[in-house]
């Protein structure tokens, strides 16, 4: 179970909901089960980055884990997740102030950076919590300086050094910045996870890009007037997204919407080009709608 301070999604076959599972996923999956049973030390708990590009799917991961675990595959069993969303150049009283709203505190914003992280730990660990997820943890590194925020990347070594629970760190790779840093994690990391943008010359990202975009149109349940396994097609959604899962889903949300416009109950080429175009969005390097049907891969 996922404990936030967003708010839960209302459509559970939302596009963020949907999930199709890669052997790259699927390593990183386990990655984050075995972070849970190994991720306490005598000293610390432990420490596992999950980074990538933006829209690279790298949150919903976590949520994949959450549904996985709560279905009790072999080797899975449920847990309780806090999620915490880092705060815009945080500080030790913004980041505490984010988990305090995360764990449900009544006045997060009352009492000093001290007050409120006593108060986040005590609840933390209440909570009886498996693992804590920090999305954003990119922010925590100034990007003109590569230097930690104002303690801010100390002060997650500080719940790690606690021993209340392991963490994850969600973030873009300028987070790395940190972790060449041999002194940062001091032991308590078990590497680093990447995801990638599936690239299509290679035949595996090529292969697993079609099979999470035929995985994400058929868990949408709607008509289309295309085939999704044909191969063109799946090439103009990667010319789209230039391999970012992110990007098909705000491609394939945005085309439902012009699709609801006209009342029509079947998803066509035609509502990808148009919400290509309303996107305003460039999709490749020559600014190139792919679902133009003047262009051979939009035909």
């Amino acid at each position: 179970m996922i404990v936030s301070a967003r708010a839960p999604a209302r459509d559970p076959r939302a596009l963020g909901n949907i999930f199709v599972e890669t052997g790259v996923s699927d390593g990183i999956l386990r990655a984050i089960n075995e972070l849970i049973v190994y991720g306490h030390d005598a000293e610390h708990c432990r420490f596992l980055p999950i980074l990538g590009e933006p829209r690279c799917g790298k949150t919903s991961l976590i949520r994949a884990f959450d549904r996985i675990s709560d279905s009790g595959r072999d080797g899975f069993e449920p847990r309780r997740i806090l999620e915490v969303q880092v705060p815009q150049s945080p500080t030790v009283l913004s980041i505490a102030t984010a988990m305090l709203e995360a764990l449900g505190d009544p006045s997060p914003a009352t009492g000093s950076s001290q007050a409120r992280t006593s108060r986040a730990m005590t609840l933390l660990g209440r909570g009886r919590y498996d693992v804590v997820v920090y999305d954003e943890i990119h922010r925590v590194v100034d990007g003109r300086t590569e230097r930690s925020g104002t303690n801010a990347a100390s002060w997650i070594i500080d719940v790690l050094n606690r021993r209340i629970c392991p963490a994850i760190g969600i973030g873009e790779p300028g987070f790395a910045v940190l972790l060449e840093k041999k002194s940062y994690l001091d032991g308590r990391g078990l590497g680093t996870e990447w995801v990638r943008r599936a690239d299509w010359e290679d035949k595996n990202g090529r292969l697993a890009f079609r099979a999470m975009l035929q995985g994400i149109v058929e868990g949408l349940g709607i008509a289309t007037d295309f085939s999704i396994r044909d191969r063109s097609v799946a090439k103009s959604f990667w010319e789209y997204s230039e391999g970012r899962i992110g990007y098909v889903a705000l491609l394939l949300t945005k085309a439902r919407i012009i699709a609801s416009r006209g009342d029509s109950p079947v998803l066509t080429l035609e509502h990808l080009h148009q919400a290509v175009n309303e996107l305003a969005l460039e999709s490749t390097s020559k600014g190139v709608n792919p679902f133009d049907p003047r262009n051979p891969a939009g035909a």
